[in-house]
C-alpha cells in the first residue's frame, strides 16, 4: 500500500525501486526475526533491536556500511512508519523511535586504512612484537578481513595449525555471537606465516585462561576472554602514526596523553579504529582484482554490499577491472 501511494504522487520508478528493495531488509527481518502478526505489536525496543542486528553499533562504525546508507535506509523505515500511523496501523509515537545517523556525519566516509599503512604497522609487530596479542589480532583483521566481534569469538581449538584454517562460530548464549549468526559460521584459511604467529603466541604469550563458559579463548585477559572495548583500544594504539613513525600533528609523544595510555589511543586524531583495518583490507583486495565472491565468502560481506559501500576505487581503477572482465580482444 505504501508503495502504490508513492507510484499515484508521481515518484519515478527508480525511487519506488529504491524503496522496495530498502524496506525488503525490514520485512524479511520481522518475517523470520519476530513472532509478530501485525506491525501494531512492534515497539520502540524492536525497531532498535532491528537497527542493531541490521547495521551494527554507530560506535563500532556501522560495520561495513556507510554512514549515508544507514542514515538513507533509516529515513526511508520511519517514512514507512508514519504511513502506516496514518493509517492507524501502528501507534503514531513509533516512527519517532527511528534514530538515524545526523546529517552533518551522514556525508562522511568512514575512514580505511590504507595498504602502505597496513604493511608498516605489520612490519613494527613482526620486528618489535612478535607473537603478541596485538601481533595476532592485527594480522586476523588486515589478512582474514575478520570483523573485531568474530575474531574475539575464536577458540584455541577453533584454530588449525596443520590444515592452516580457523573455524568460526556463532554462541549467542555464551557471549560470542556472529554478526549474521549462523550463516557467519564458515572456515577461513590462514597463511604459513599467520599460522606460525599464532602457534608461537598460544605457546609463549596467551594467558592460560578459560572464559565463563569453560572455553579456551584465543585472545585473552588475565581472568578470561578478551572484551570488546580491550580489543579496540589496542587497534586504536597501534594505529596512532607515532607507534610506527613521527606524529604528524607535531606533538611530544612524552607530553601527549593518547600516546602515552592505550585506554585513551583514540583520542589521537589519526588513530583508527577496527572497522578501518578491515575495510581497509577489502578495499585493498578489490584493487588487487581479488574476486568479489572469494571477498564475499572470506570477509561474511555481501557483493551488494561491497558494491555499495567499497566503492572507493579511482574512476581509472574501476575501468581496469572492468577491462579484466571483458573477453580478450575487446
Amino acid at each position: 500500500m505504501y508503495l502504490k501511494e508513492k507510484q499515484a504522487d508521481g515518484a519515478a520508478q527508480s525511487t519506488i525501486y529504491s524503496h522496495r528493495s530498502r524496506l525488503g531488509h525490514f520485512t524479511e527481518w520481522f518475517q523470520s526475526e519476530t513472532d509478530y502478526t501485525h506491525l501494531s505489536d512492534l515497539d520502540g525496543f524492536d525497531l532498535k533491536l532491528f537497527k542493531l542486528e541490521r547495521f551494527g553499533e554507530e560506535d563500532d562504525g556501522f560495520g561495513d556500511y556507510s554512514r549515508l546508507t544507514v542514515k538513507t535506509q533509516l529515513d526511508t523505515l520511519r517514512r514507512f512508519m508514519h504511513f502506516n500511523a496514518e493509517i492507524g496501523a501502528v501507534p503514531f509515537s513509533l516512527p519517532h523511535r527511528i534514530k538515524s545517523p545526523s546529517k552533518g556525519d551522514a556525508g562522511q566516509r568512514d575512514n580505511e586504512i590504507e595498504d602502505t599503512r597496513a604493511r608498516k604497522i605489520a612490519k613494527h609487530l613482526d620486528r618489535y612484537r612478535y607473537a603478541s596479542f596485538d601481533h595476532v589480532l592485527f594480522h586476523l583483521l588486515w589478512y582474514l578481513m575478520l570483523r573485531v566481534g568474530t575474531a574475539r569469538s575464536i577458540d584455541v581449538d577453533n584454530v588449525h595449525l596443520d590444515e592452516r584454517y580457523i573455524e568460526l562460530h556463532h554462541h549467542p548464549g555464551q557471549d560470542t555471537p556472529l554478526k549474521k549468526k549462523g550463516k557467519s559460521e564458515r572456515k577461513v584459511a590462514i597463511s604459513e606465516t599467520t599460522a606460525s604467529i599464532i602457534e608461537d603466541y598460544i605457546d609463549t604469550n596467551r594467558n592460560d585462561v578459560e572464559d565463563e563458559y569453560g572455553r579456551n579463548p584465543l585472545f585473552t585477559s588475565e581472568d578470561g576472554r578478551a572484551s570488546l572495548n580491550m580489543m579496540r583500544n589496542r587497534v586504536y594504539a597501534l594505529s596512532r602514526p607515532c607507534t610506527v613513525g613521527e606524529c604528524p600533528h607535531d606533538r611530544d609523544p612524552e607530553e601527549c596523553d593518547a600516546a602515552q595510555a592505550r585506554n585513551v589511543a583514540y583520542k589521537c586524531p589519526t588513530s583508527e579504529a577496527t572497522h578501518a583495518v578491515r575495510r581497509g583490507s577489502i578495499t585493498w583486495h578489490l584493487r588487487e582484482d581479488t574476486d568479489k565472491e572469494i571477498i564475499s565468502e572470506r570477509a561474511d560481506v555481501s557483493v551488494r554490499v561491497l558494491d555499495e559501500n567499497y566503492n572507493n576505487l579511482s574512476e581509472r581503477e574501476k575501468m581496469e577491472l572492468r577491462r579484466d572482465e571483458l573477453p580478450e580482444g575487446l
